[in-house]
């Protein structure tokens, strides 16, 4: 490991903070930082376990959670 020095390591620390800057404003002008939050989500799929998947869908989260011990 190479020794480093307070000069080298402010350096590299000043250019992540431009990189870090200049990423998004540079990713907006080029068009490519639309989020993926406008897209229709896509179903997940969860193979053999789908039944049990849709019926803990279906069952509300009091019933989920409750203990299934009785007192």
């Amino acid at each position: 490991m190479k020794n480093r020095n307070r000069r080298d390591f402010l350096a590299d620390v000043g250019k992540g903070m431009l990189i870090a800057s200049v990423g998004p404003a540079l990713a907006a002008d080029l068009g490519i930082s639309s989020g993926f939050a406008y897209e229709e989500p896509k179903r997940l799929l969860f193979g053999d376990r789908e039944p049990l998947v849709a019926l803990m869908q279906q069952t509300s989260a009091d019933k989920l959670c409750r203990s299934s011990s009785k007192s």
